[in-house]
Parts: C-alpha cells; sequence; structure tokens
C-alpha cells in the first residue's frame, strides 16, 4: 500500500525524492553505493535485484563479490532460496566451499566471487581478464581494496557496459568504501544528479521499518547503544 501511495505521489508530479530500497532501485546511475548501517536490508536488497535481472533478462551475467567466500555465501543462500521459492527452472545449481553458481535455465548465470581468492589468481595469472559481467554486488565494500576493484571487478565490466552495487556499512573512515562514498557525492553535486556514480546514505532505523519500527528508539538499538561506544553505535547503525 505504501509503494502504491508513494508511486502516485511521484507521478502527480509532486516535488520530493525517493528513499530507502526504492531510491537504491529507482536510480539510473551505473556505479551505486550504499552506505546503510547493519540490518538495513543491504544484502537482502542485492541478492533480490540479482535474481531479478537474471530471471528477466536472458544470458546475463552476475557476480555476488565479497572480501571472503563466506561473505559471498551470506548473499548466494539468499539468491538460492529465492529460486527455490520462486520455483524458478535452473540448469546449474553449485554450493559448496569453493565454488558458488547458478545457471538458470534463460542461461543466466550468478556466480559468487571470493575477492580474495580471484585477486590472488589475477595476479597469477589474469583469470578473471575474459569475464564480463552485467552486475556486480560488491557486498561488505568496507572491506574490499581498491585494488580489488580497479584491477578485477571494473574491467569485468567494460565490454558490456556492466553496472555495480556496492554495499557496506562503515568500518572507519579511510578506504576505498568510504572514499567512493565521498567522490560519488561530490560528483552528483558537481553535475547535478546526472552522473555514473550514486551514493545513498542512511541509518538502519530509517531504512527497515520492520526491523525497527519505532525508528531510534526501537528497544534493541536503544540496549545496543547502552553497550557500544558511540562512534561504535554511530558507525554501525546510524
Amino acid at each position: 500500500k505504501l509503494q502504491a501511495r508513494t508511486e502516485a505521489v511521484y507521478l502527480r508530479g509532486d516535488p520530493g525524492a525517493w528513499t530507502g530500497q526504492q531510491a537504491v532501485a529507482r536510480s539510473t546511475a551505473r556505479f551505486r553505493v550504499v552506505a546503510w548501517g547493519r540490518r538495513a536490508g543491504k544484502t537482502k536488497y542485492a541478492a533480490a535485484e540479482s535474481l531479478g535481472l537474471a530471471a528477466f533478462q536472458p544470458r546475463t551475467w552476475v557476480w555476488l563479490c565479497a572480501p571472503t567466500m563466506e561473505g559471498v555465501d551470506r548473499s548466494f543462500q539468499m539468491v538460492k532460496q529465492m529460486v527455490m521459492d520462486l520455483r524458478l527452472e535452473y540448469i546449474t545449481m553449485r554450493d559448496s566451499a569453493q565454488e558458488k553458481l547458478i545457471i538458470l535455465k534463460n542461461l543466466s548465470r550468478i556466480d559468487g566471487i571470493s575477492l580474495a581468492n580471484v585477486d590472488a589468481a589475477h595476479k597469477r595469472d589474469g583469470s578473471s581478464a575474459g569475464a564480463a559481467v552485467d552486475l556486480a554486488i560488491v557486498d561488505e565494500a568496507a572491506q574490499v581494496s581498491q585494488q580489488s576493484w580497479t584491477r578485477v571487478i571494473l574491467p569485468t565490466l567494460t565490454d558490456r557496459n556492466g553496472q555495480a552495487l556496492i554495499i557496506s556499512s562503515y568500518d572507519g573512515d579511510e578506504g576505498f568504501f568510504a572514499e567512493k562514498v565521498i567522490s560519488a557525492r561530490k560528483e552528483q553535486t558537481r553535475r547535478g544528479g546526472e552522473s555514473s556514480w550514486e551514493a545513498f546514505q542512511a541509518p538502519s532505523y530509517e531504512v527497515n521499518f520492520f526491523m525497527f519500527p519505532q525508528g531510534r528508539n526501537t528497544p534493541i538499538l536503544r540496549e545496543a547503544e547502552k553497550e557500544m561506544e558511540p562512534d561504535e553505535f554511530l558507525e554501525l547503525y546510524a
């Protein structure tokens, strides 16, 4: 009901801006950087978009990337569960400690990619050079290096003008992810919103109404705030 109501407001031409998952979904930027707090729904959204693209556009190639295979497994299991729930037909489904792969009947493929493994392989034999990816999800991006982005992920997006969805909560204010949030915001401002990069920042409790129905006053958040140092709480949730 909320989506239908906001869509009607948008179609009327009333001033305003999309927020939360709606804003990310409706963005036309090629590269989107999502800096939300924990439990805001970043990975769940990314998994849904990955499968949506793969299911409705035949022969697409999606990478689910994370710094480690354990991180990859989180988004891969969400995609796998949705494939089962929606009863989508598939040709291949591999889910081992070393390999995460789904090939749908329409020949779209979703690969789980550990950046630690690919980084090492790329340095050894350039193994990612032949990939032509339509969408790269970069999860836990605060743990990803600039080198992984420029040498491993970005080149795979060149052939098909592929997109990237870079998601994470903060882990310090330096490094690839924090710098991309800042540079994306600057580029948006400089170009009046028409940019290949777009950044989205929001506290967990302003995105996930279901997890935090009372906003910042939700009891689990108030308890967490009591137990944490102020900076730690702000970094993780706000």
